[in-house]
């Protein structure tokens, strides 16, 4: 069985081990939007907590490496947008590495948020899903 975050042998590089940020940032370009696309959402939303300027600052700051949101409403409201499993999000940003989820190291999905397209629902193997080993998520 292969752990999660680990080098697939035969690959070129070694991928990096999955963090809160990279799979925040994995999950936005899953679902095609840009920074300013989803901070330009958060901002418009009825009772929003954050304007556009701010929204698109502090989306920047989360997708840093390392990054971590110190407010779960913010990831609540960005997984209103996005396809982003907020008790993933949390297990990245708070469990030690071993206790990490299995993610996709290309496109942030996982068993519990799997990706579908015309080929049906993506399984994970060896780090990334069998969509992103096809080609078919690009």
């Amino acid at each position: 069985m292969l752990l999660p975050n680990t080098h697939v042998p035969g690959t070129r590089t070694p991928p990096t081990r999955m963090t809160a940020a990279r799979y925040l940032k994995l999950r936005r370009k899953a679902a095609g939007l840009t920074r300013y696309d989803l901070a330009r959402r958060l901002s418009m939303t009825p009772g929003a907590l954050i304007n556009l300027r701010r929204a698109w600052v502090v989306l920047g700051q989360l997708e840093l490496p390392n990054a971590t949101a110190k407010h779960p409403a913010l990831i609540d409201a960005i997984a209103e947008f996005i396809p982003l499993d907020v008790a993933i999000y949390h297990q990245l940003a708070n469990d030690p590495v071993d206790r990490h989820p299995t993610v996709c190291l290309a496109c942030g999905c996982s068993a519990e948020d799997p990706c579908t397209g015309a080929s049906g629902i993506c399984t994970l193997e060896r780090g990334t899903c069998t969509r992103c080993q096809s080609g078919a998520a690009q």
